[in-house]
C-alpha cells in the first residue's frame, strides 16, 4: 500500500509541468486516490460538476459516504498561500477531518486547524504523513462501528447554509436515487421490505401515522429532481422491478396525495435537477 502511494505521487512530481491546468493536474491524481483506497469515480471520488462554483474540486468519501478528505488543485505555476483559506473555510463545512491543496508541486495537508506544507518529492520518498487519509472501510452490519460513525457525525456535523453552498451539494449528491448509488439501493431494499412485511400491525400503524400526521403536507406539485424520476417510476406502476409497493395500502395513496404527486412526474428539463 505505502508503496503503490509512493509510486502514485512521484510519477505527479516527475510529469508535474508549470503550463499544466488544473484539470490535467486532477486527472493526475486519479492513482493517488486508488493508493489511499478511493478507486471509483462518481462513488468515493467526487469531483465538482464543470460548471459548479463555490464547491471543492474533489471530495473522497468513506464507505458511507461522509468526506474523508477534501481536495482543491491549482495550476502548477500557481501559488497555494491565497487559496488557503477557502480550502480550511470546506472542512468544517463538510465535517471533513483532512484537506488537501496541491499545485503538483507543493501538497499541503490540512488537518483541523493545522497545515503542513510537503514538497511533492519528499512526501514521495516518505508518504507516512498520508497514512491517515485512507478510505474509511465501515461494516454496515456492526452495530459498534454505526454508533461509533454516528458518535463522529455529533462531533463534526456538515455545516449546511445555503442550497448551492458545498455542504448542500455533497448533501444532494448523496441522496440521489440515480440507479446503483448508495441511497437508491437503501430506498429498493427498503421498498423490497415493506412489500414482504405488508399488512403486519407495524408497517400497517407506521403508514397510518405518516398518513394522518405527515402526508397532508407533501406538496402535490412538488418539484422532483430528474434524477428521481426513474425510481419513481418503477414505485408507481404495478410489475415495476421493485414489486409494486405503491400497491401496499389499496385506496390511500390518492387521499394522501402521492399517488397524484407521482402522476406529475413526467419528464420535464424545466424542472429542478
Amino acid at each position: 500500500m505505502a508503496d503503490s502511494l509512493a509510486r502514485a505521487l512521484s510519477d505527479v512530481a516527475q510529469a508535474v509541468r508549470d503550463d499544466w491546468s488544473e484539470d490535467e493536474l486532477e486527472k493526475k491524481f486519479l492513482p493517488v486516490y486508488a493508493a489511499l483506497g478511493y478507486r471509483e469515480i462518481g462513488r468515493d471520488v467526487r469531483a465538482k460538476r464543470t460548471s459548479a462554483s463555490g464547491v471543492p474540486d474533489v471530495l473522497l468519501l468513506n464507505d458511507d459516504e461522509s468526506t474523508q478528505v477534501v481536495v482543491e488543485f491549482k495550476r502548477p505555476s500557481e501559488p497555494l498561500a491565497p487559496h488557503e483559506g477557502q480550502l480550511a473555510a470546506y472542512l468544517p463545512d463538510l465535517g471533513a477531518p483532512f484537506g488537501l491543496l496541491t499545485n503538483g508541486r507543493v501538497i499541503e495537508l490540512f488537518t483541523g486547524d493545522k497545515r503542513e506544507p510537503f514538497d511533492l518529492p519528499s512526501l514521495a520518498r516518505n508518504p507516512q504523513a498520508l497514512e491517515p487519509l485512507r478510505k474509511q472501510e465501515i461494516d454496515l452490519l456492526s452495530y459498534p462501528e454505526i454508533s461509533q460513525r454516528l458518535h463522529v457525525f455529533k462531533e463534526r456535523p456538515a455545516r449546511i447554509g445555503t442550497v448551492d453552498d458545498a455542504a448542500a451539494t455533497h448533501f444532494l449528491d448523496v441522496v440521489d436515487l440515480t440507479q446503483g448509488s448508495a441511497f437508491f439501493d437503501l430506498a429498493s431494499a427498503l421498498a423490497n421490505l415493506l412489500e414482504k412485511e405488508r399488512g403486519t400491525p407495524v408497517v400497517s400503524g407506521c403508514f397510518d401515522f405518516w398518513l394522518k400526521a405527515f402526508a397532508t403536507e407533501i406538496p402535490k406539485r412538488d418539484k422532483v429532481p430528474k434524477s428521481w424520476k426513474p425510481f419513481l417510476a418503477l414505485v408507481s406502476h404495478p410489475g415495476g422491478e421493485l414489486g409494486g409497493w405503491w400497491a401496499l395500502f389499496p385506496g390511500v395513496w390518492g387521499r394522501a396525495g402521492v399517488h397524484e404527486r407521482h402522476a406529475h412526474v413526467q419528464p420535464d428539463d424545466q424542472r429542478a435537477s
